[in-house]
Formats: C-alpha cells, structure tokens, sequence
C-alpha cells in the first residue's frame, strides 16, 4: 500500500510538471502534496491544530469536541443577526407610531369638520321655490351676528300686533312658532351664513326671546316705560 502510494505522489508531481499549469496553480499543487497530516498518538495527548490561521490545543478528539471556527461563527453569526434584528424592529417601531400619530390628528380633524357641518341644517335637495326664497331673503337682511340678523328678520316677517299672539312652544293659546314652516326658513336663512358659524339651537334659543318680550318690541321697550315710571 506505502508503495503505491510514493507511486502515485511521484506520478501527479511529474504531470505537474509536465503540464503547463501557472505559477500560481502549481503552488497550490505543490502545497496539496507537501501538506503531511500531524501524527496522532494516544487520545489523552494534547493535539495542536490549525484553526482559521490560528493554532489548537484540544484533548480527546470526538465528535461533539468541534474546531473553533465551527463553534465560534454560528454564535457571532447569531449575534449580529440579533443585533441588525433589533436595529430594524426599533426602526420598524418609531415608523408605526409616527404614522398612527399622524393619522389620529387626520381623524380630529375631520371628527372636527363633522360636528361643524352636522350642526348646521341640511339642505333638502329637492327644490321649494316659496321656502327657497324667503330662507334667501331671510340671509339677505344682515346684521352685526347671529343675534341681530334673527331679531331683524323676526321685526320683518312679524307686526307687533301679531307677534303678541305668538310664543315658541305655543303657551297660553298662542301660536307654536317652532311648529310652523316659516321658523325653518328663518333658521335655514340665519345659518346659511357661513361668517356666524352658529348653530340651530343658537336661532331657536333668540327666537324665543325674541317672542317671550314682543310686548316691549314698540316704542323703546321696557326700557322706556321704567324711565317713565321712575320719574312719576
């Protein structure tokens, strides 16, 4: 067996140098044969091995004791994966509740637009040209705000005579303002305008006011008449 082997050594190195290999090629051959394996002796003898360019020392050679490059680079590959994992996730997570934040401050807002539009009164689409109208001349009058424009279209629509006949829920056998279709029109005209920014309840609360002291709408009001007694 020796033998044949030298044979077969002797046989590569001469077609190595026959062949016309490169420099660097014939290099590596010349190591492959060169290279000679350490003699092993008893299993309690310490071995040196070569490691990563780096020498060995291990006892009692087996398959659970492993080189050190087996054993080292699956933990520090571990470890890096670990750490880039952890990088990423920290990234991932500061992106996540960057856009949440964003998008509850978008929902404010538009939970903001909502109340702003469910407060005022819609608007029917079918066409009603009497209540169309007069909800247009009602915005058409103007005033300082919300207040002075709904006591101006009351002192239009409403003589003295009858506004004293009438109260907003109908007490005392008066006629029910909030029953009839002029009070849509009137709060229609009022919160069409859009520089008020008031709401329904806002007109109907004037309007009751309005009509609740229509007895001292004529000739300078309460005001007037406790002037007048005082100096009696």
């Amino acid at each position: 067996v020796e033998s044949t082997t030298t044979d077969n050594s002797s046989d590569v190195s001469e077609d190595c140098e026959k062949s016309p290999l490169l420099p660097e090629a014939r290099a590596i051959v010349d190591e492959d044969l060169a290279f000679t394996p350490l003699s092993t002796g008893s299993t309690s003898q310490t071995e040196i091995e070569v490691c990563d360019g780096l020498p060995l020392t291990h006892q009692n050679k087996g398959a659970d004791n492993l080189p050190c490059g087996i054993r080292q680079k699956p933990l520090k590959f571990a470890e890096d994966f670990t750490q880039t994992f952890l990088a990423e996730f920290r990234r991932f997570e500061k992106t996540i509740l960057s856009e949440i934040h964003d998008i509850k401050a978008d929902v404010e807002i538009l939970r903001a637009n909502i109340s702003k539009q469910t407060s005022r009164r819609e608007v029917c689409p079918i066409e009603i040209p009497i209540e169309n109208k007069l909800s247009l001349q009602c915005c058409g009058i103007g005033g300082a705000d919300f207040k002075v424009q709904t006591r101006r279209i009351l002192t239009r629509i409403f003589s003295h005579e009858l506004a004293l006949g009438i109260s907003y829920t109908g007490k005392g056998d008066k006629i029910c303002f909030k029953n009839l279709n002029i009070c849509s029109s009137v709060v229609a005209g009022v919160c069409g305008v859009e520089e008020f920014e008031c709401s329904e309840s806002q007109v109907e609360s004037v309007c009751q006011k309005w009509f609740r002291y229509s007895k001292d709408h004529r000739n300078g009001g309460r005001a007037k008449r406790s002037v007048l007694v005082k100096y009696k």
